[in-house]
């Protein structure tokens, strides 16, 4: 395990049990799990990058979802954000892009798919039925960095 993966998973375990006091101790552990895998999922923009990007979903956002993360994987659409970056460090100048621009990547669920970046942090808003993920926002990051 990386610094940056230890970095990340330290951060989720502090702050996880302030967000999670409320909820199922199913919604608990599947919190948890997406936690792990988003760390893996991680691993595709920093690897294909060499960036130190850390990530983290903001996990108030999906409370009153529960049901869908039995059925959706949250990392999965996070890491579809981690692939549109991964995908610009194919040349030099996307690469030099991903690493000024982008610093950290936030998740959340919202009504409607959205992307963000500001600072730094690569806000994306994921929505269960949207398609194409990783292109829409591979657009959106080609529009905006710089």
């Amino acid at each position: 395990m990386n610094l940056h993966t230890f970095s990340t998973l330290c951060l989720i375990t502090a702050v996880l049990p302030l967000i999670a006091s409320a909820q199922s101790l199913g919604f608990k552990q599947k919190m948890a799990d997406q936690d792990t895998q988003l760390a893996e999922e991680l691993k595709t923009i920093n690897d294909a990058c060499g960036t130190t990007v850390t990530a983290a979903f903001d996990w108030p956002t999906f409370a009153n979802n529960e049901a869908d993360l039995q059925t959706y994987s949250a990392s999965g659409y996070c890491g579809d954000a981690f692939d549109a970056a991964a995908s610009l460090c194919a040349d030099a100048l996307g690469k030099e892009a991903v690493t000024k621009g982008i610093k950290s990547v936030s998740c959340k669920l919202g009504k409607e798919r959205a992307v963000e970046l500001k600072d730094g942090v690569l806000t994306y808003t994921l929505q269960w039925d949207a398609a194409n993920n990783a292109d829409y926002i591979k657009e959106y990051l080609l529009k905006t960095l710089q």
